[in-house]
């Protein structure tokens, strides 16, 4: 089994600078047999979370146009996501954006967008890792749930009541770190460094 590396946790919101891209250290996983208790099974978890449907498919370099599946909207707000390879799920989340713009922020972790800025560590270690796994012919794709939208009643600042169209984003996003907890004695994937809520994942 790969030796895990005490760098390899590192906090969402902690920016690298592109100088700095190379040190980042990612587990070795062969993606066969080297997956540990923090590495949710999928179909484990499909069982559990059946509307949670196949997405996109990554082809065999991750800057490549993904494939998505005919039926799926690219461009729907509210969706909570979990990104797998080799039927193991190693990040979960859930995005205000779509799909579509969660992608696009994952390619900025690529090192030529890094060069003159700085860059999320949670980006750069996914476009790492995914990378490695599409190089070595592994499978990776897209799940997600595109959350119901609900009518809210509010009232403007001039006394008017008018409705609101909202999806109940936190708590879907609490509920699904929920399920896959109970599946992996409460470790987080590999790449999910922070817990719903803004609270550090204990290392």
């Amino acid at each position: 089994m790969a030796k895990k590396s005490t760098n390899t946790r590192m906090f969402r919101g902690q920016l690298v600078k592109g100088k700095d891209i190379e040190n980042i250290v990612l587990v070795e996983h062969n993606f066969e047999d080297d997956f540990t208790e923090q590495d949710c099974d999928l179909h484990e978890f499909l069982n559990i979370a059946k509307d949670f449907k196949l997405a996109a498919t990554f082809q065999n370099d991750i800057k490549s146009p993904l494939i998505w599946e005919s039926t799926y909207d690219q461009n729907v707000k509210d969706v909570l996501y979990i990104i797998s390879i080799e039927g193991k799920i190693v990040k979960y989340g859930m995005t205000e954006t779509s799909l579509y713009d969660r992608h696009g922020s994952l390619l900025t972790g690529q090192e030529k967008y890094a060069k003159n800025n700085t860059n999320s560590t949670t980006n750069v270690k996914s476009f790492k890792l995914i990378q490695n796994a599409l190089s070595k012919g592994k499978k990776v794709c897209y799940y997600s749930f595109p959350l119901p939208v609900q009518p809210i009643e509010n009232t403007s600042f001039d006394g008017k009541t008018y409705i609101d169209y909202v999806a109940a984003t936190r708590e879907n996003e609490r509920r699904l770190h929920e399920c896959i907890a109970g599946l992996t004695n409460n470790i987080q994937p590999i790449l999910n460094t922070q817990v719903p809520g803004g609270k550090k994942k204990k290392v």
